[in-house]
């Protein structure tokens, strides 16, 4: 009695083994085409814009300030130049824009490759993330058959 059941876990030990084995082992089947997979993202990104001032209001505000401040301080020089720089600050800080806008533009991101392969005179294709040489290992992807 004893000595069947030994056998029985002997051959029974064999068996798993063997199968183990041959579960390790891997197929490769030869790699046909080969296309990228890529993810398309689209990222919002704010767009500037600033316009100059335009350079005949600016010397006309300036002008304009330097009288009106000669005439309201009696003649002084001092009061004419900062009449005449605050006309022409006031007038490029009015005449220049800045617009601003959202643009949409695409990211494109590598996710794998799409692999088309034949195998035992069929063909089959399977996504894989690494880029395969001429041959691939099929035992631990998911394939479909290709028609």
């Amino acid at each position: 009695m004893n000595k069947w059941i030994t056998l029985t876990l002997v051959s029974l030990m064999g068996i798993t083994s063997t199968e183990s084995l041959a579960y390790n082992q891997h197929t490769y089947a030869r790699v046909t085409d080969v296309e990228p997979v890529y993810q398309t993202q689209w990222i919002k990104q704010r767009h500037c814009r600033t316009s100059n001032a335009d350079p005949v209001a600016v010397l006309g505000a300036s002008i304009l300030g330097a009288v009106i401040a000669n005439q309201i301080s009696d003649h002084d020089d001092a009061a004419t130049l900062s009449g005449a720089l605050l006309g022409g600050s006031v007038a490029h800080a009015s005449t220049s824009d800045t617009r601003c806008r959202l643009v949409s533009q695409p990211v494109h991101t590598l996710k794998g490759y799409q692999v088309t392969y034949r195998f035992k005179g069929q063909t089959y294709q399977a996504f894989s993330q690494q880029r395969p040489g001429k041959k691939i290992k099929i035992s631990h992807l998911r394939h479909r058959r290709f028609y």
